[in-house]
């Protein structure tokens, strides 16, 4: 008898990249077995679900989180109906358990699993846990987390594994350091929406490297600058002439564009760190400052072993990227030490991660 296997992920790219890096596992192990998405219908989650081959099936949702006593109204009238939706697609799909990824696209497809007295599974990327997988983890059957994860009520339920990456981060090609006489290629990502004040911190760079003799004619850029932000970069690399420098609003391939790249200076979303570290290419990481600091926690790990290099974001944040930069550049064998580094957090290697995780669920859904 066939499978099926419900997915809740939505909203960001750091909820559906993953989700699709277990599915294509789950493809994979299980070729008979039917991974449907659900998702909130954003562009983002039909152009990398349908990419990757699976259906997405479009259930509205609402936040609980911000939006203030109204917000907080609307959700409760919606709870009921949000339900129904849900449990009815559940039941008309023959779905056989859940699987969410946090974020409220995952809440109610996952309490209707717990309804329906479907296994319900819980992914969650970061270090800090966000407030729906803190409810649904009370509910699940199994939680997988990162090593460190913290935040939890419920312990007895927890797996640990790296994040989920799909394969094509895995086969990039051993990190070398660039010599003298070739270009340097850096890739700027603020994460699939982009990051406003990380793209002016990079424009500052790019002006203090036309001060550097030995490095302003090496440096090529490809920077991921988001939909909001991207004609105000892209204007500023066309007015001055800079060819070597491409704007792009959002970069469809990121295993290529990690494997061509020498340096990465990108935020610390728990998906892009994981990339990083399955590429192993070395990093310059501005988390964002919001929700309780929960990026930071995602390379304090890194960080700390000196496989990566943190930054805050702060008034200094254009001078102090200028400067780290510049002197990573000038000394090749501070980049190298930071890839050595990563060989040492086994704990946290994403490369097997999707297929572990795969293999828990289906010996669940065998029991």
């Amino acid at each position: 008898m066939r499978s099926v296997i419900a997915i809740a992920a939505g909203g960001t790219g750091g909820h559906v990249i993953p989700a699709i890096a277990v599915a294509e596992a789950l493809r994979e192990e299980r070729p008979e077995l039917e991974c449907i998405f659900i998702g909130t219908g954003q562009e983002l989650e039909h152009k990398l679900v349908k990419a990757s081959g699976f259906d997405l099936v479009v259930l509205p949702a609402l936040p609980f989180v911000g939006g203030g006593v109204l917000g907080k109204l609307r959700y409760l009238l919606y709870l009921p109906m949000g339900l129904f939706m849900a449990s009815k697609l559940l039941v008309e799909r023959k779905v056989d358990a859940v699987l969410g990824f946090g974020g409220y696209p995952s809440v109610m497809p996952s309490l209707a699993a717990k309804l329906l007295r479907k296994p319900l599974f819980i992914h969650e990327q970061n270090v800090a846990a966000g407030a729906a997988n803190k409810l649904l983890g009370l509910l699940a059957k199994i939680v997988f987390a990162v090593p460190g994860a913290r935040g939890f009520l419920r312990k007895n339920n927890l797996v640990y594994f790296g994040n989920p990456v799909r394969k094509s981060f895995t086969l990039a090609p051993k990190w070398e350091a660039p010599s003298a006489d070739i270009s340097i290629k850096l890739l700027v990502t603020g994460g699939s929406q982009g990051a406003v004040s990380l793209n002016s911190a990079v424009i500052s760079l790019l002006d203090r490297l036309e001060e550097e003799a030995e490095l302003k004619d090496r440096v090529e850029l490809l920077h991921q600058v988001g939909n909001r932000d991207f004609d105000r970069v892209a204007a500023i690399y066309r007015e001055r002439g800079r060819g070597r420098f491409r704007a792009v609003p959002f970069v469809e391939d990121m295993a290529s564009a990690y494997a061509d790249c020498d340096l990465v200076i990108s935020r610390a979303g728990a998906m892009t760190v994981a990339e990083i570290l399955a590429s192993k290419r070395p990093a310059v990481f501005v988390p964002l400052p919001i929700a309780g600091g929960h990026q930071a926690r995602n390379v304090e790990k890194l960080a700390e072993v000196g496989a990566c290099k943190m930054l805050p974001q702060d008034e200094q944040l254009e001078q102090n990227l200028s400067d780290l930069v510049i002197s990573l550049l000038r000394s090749p064998a501070q980049l190298e030490e930071m890839v050595d580094a990563m060989s040492d957090l086994v704990e946290l290697d994403p490369c097997m991660a999707a297929e572990r995780i795969s293999k828990r669920i289906l010996e669940n859904l065998c029991d």
